[in-house]
């Protein structure tokens, strides 16, 4: 859930926020939300593409690059 990703990134981040979360009822937009979004991998797997990395680590390192950037922090 968009809840749980912004819980991550505070979390990752070592930023201590209240993050409050909400259903899509109580957050009307113009684009019909989907009651169940999750990401099948499936067709990836069946066509023979290399497994997807999980998405916190991939969260972890893109946070620690932009952050390391923002700061002049070179990583070698």
């Amino acid at each position: 859930s968009w809840f749980g990703f912004a819980n991550k990134i505070f979390e990752l981040m070592k930023i201590q926020q209240v993050v409050v979360p909400c259903c899509t009822s109580q957050y009307p937009t113009l684009a019909k939300r989907p009651s169940n979004s999750c990401l099948d991998k499936m067709s990836l797997r069946l066509h023979g593409f290399s497994p997807m990395p999980f998405w916190v680590d991939e969260l972890r390192d893109f946070l620690n690059i932009e952050f390391n950037s923002k700061v002049g922090v070179k990583n070698d």
